[in-house]
Parts: C-alpha cells; structure tokens; sequence
C-alpha cells in the first residue's frame, strides 16, 4: 500500500499532521481509513518516550517488520517487554504529575473556598509606637 510505505518515512509531526488532516477528511470512517497513520503515530510516541526500548526492539525484529506486521518474533520478547515497562513507568509518571498539579478548576474552587483574609497585622515596633 503506497499510504503505507508513505507513512514509514514520515517525519513524526509529518504523521500527526497526516491523521488530523485523514481524521477530518474521513469523520465516519476515519478508525479504518486512517488505521496505518494511527499506528505510526502511537510508534511515534513510543520512540519519544522510550528511545532506547524502541531501538533495541527495531534492531532485534527488524524497522519494517515491528512497523509492519507488530508481530514480534520469541527472541524479541525480553526487548518487548522492556518497551512495555518503559512505557508503563511513562503513564505511572505522567499520572503522579498530574496528581500533584490540580486543575485550574481545582484551584479556583480552592481559592473560593478560603475565607477573605483580616487585615495584615501591624509589625510589633508600629504596635509599641501606637500605644504611646
């Protein structure tokens, strides 16, 4: 398939451009129509996340095969695997990022919540000074 073998030597934002532009060409049929952008896309984002995983699994099954196909071959599984957990210690990362910065929604409910703080207090010298 020529979209195919188009979609190997696309640069990654060329690939993201790619299947925004299939994904509004296509609405209704967009998940097959667009399936081959979608999968060098996600590949995309694998080899920004986890570069070193990536290259050892293409070096082990071969560019065109893992690209292709997806079958990854028995003496391949280890090289996977380690993919996978890079990928997954990604997620569990992004996801404790995220816990720890609350939305601006959040953050707008926090500040409506907080009662109107008093008056700054007078420093203890100003205090000493009224009092005279």
């Amino acid at each position: 398939d020529c979209q195919l073998a188009a979609a190997f030597w696309m640069s990654c934002y060329q690939v993201m451009t790619a299947l925004r532009d299939c994904q509004k060409k296509h609405p209704s049929h967009a998940d097959l129509i667009c399936q081959h952008l979608t999968a060098k896309a996600g590949w995309c984002i694998f080899q920004s996340l986890c570069p070193r995983e990536v290259a050892a699994l293409e070096d082990c099954v071969g560019t065109v095969n893992i690209r292709g196909s997806g079958a990854v071959p028995a003496r391949c599984i280890e090289r996977e695997e380690l993919l996978a957990a890079c990928i997954e210690g990604q997620h569990q990362a992004a996801e404790d990022r995220s816990a720890q910065c609350p939305s601006k929604k959040l953050r707008q409910q926090q500040a409506a919540q907080q009662p109107q703080q008093a008056q700054p207090q007078q420093a203890p010298a100003q205090q000493q000074a009224q009092l005279r």
